[in-house]
């Protein structure tokens, strides 16, 4: 089966192209890809992707899903417009959440801006623990416990700041709980 993240980006943006078994190869592949950046490039990489438009991320890869993106940032009380504000937004839309999902799925493959591939991973698990806590809507089929893992082996980076720790503490215990149920 290929990989969905080499298919086209509206392809990977549509529900069906989402497959649990995609996790498992974004984690394996390009493994000589970690470790290119410092922890200090990385955490200066992450702040700079929380000040980044999202508006521009996703359409930059996907300009047909434009008129959609504008309006899920503009109707969310407040408006959203950088991936830092999702951090602080009480309630961030939940569709917008699975685009920032799929885009994380490609977004270290950019070919005009790639990310480095621990910011993918960290996006990906971000807009899934956000959709969960902040919204209590599942927006991945990964069972809990590999969520657990996916999200313990991210709160081993020491290049996080507090404020996405936080956020990914919070989905690691909400993950855990639908563990043990």
């Amino acid at each position: 089966m290929e990989d969905a993240m080499n298919d086209s980006m509206p392809e990977l943006f549509a529900p069906e192209a989402s497959n649990p078994g995609n996790l498992a190869r974004m984690l394996n592949m390009e493994a000589s890809a970690i470790g290119l950046y410092s922890p200090t490039e990385l955490g200066e990489v992450l702040q700079h992707q929380y000040n980044a438009s999202i508006a521009d991320d996703l359409i930059r890869l996907t300009p047909d899903i434009r008129n959609r993106v504008y309006d899920l940032l503009d109707f969310a009380d407040p408006p959203i417009r950088t991936f830092g504000d999702l951090l602080d937004h009480a309630r961030p839309p939940a569709e917008l959440l699975d685009l920032i999902k799929r885009y994380a799925k490609v977004g270290h493959r950019d070919p005009t801006q790639p990310l480095p591939l621990e910011i993918s991973r960290l996006l990906y698990y971000i807009a899934i623990v956000l959709a969960l806590t902040r919204c209590n809507t599942r927006i991945t089929t990964l069972p809990p416990r590999t969520l657990v893992k996916g999200i313990d082996m991210l709160l081993d980076w020491r290049w996080l700041d507090p404020r996405t720790l936080a956020v990914l503490r919070e989905g690691r215990q909400r993950a855990a709980a639908e563990a043990r149920r």
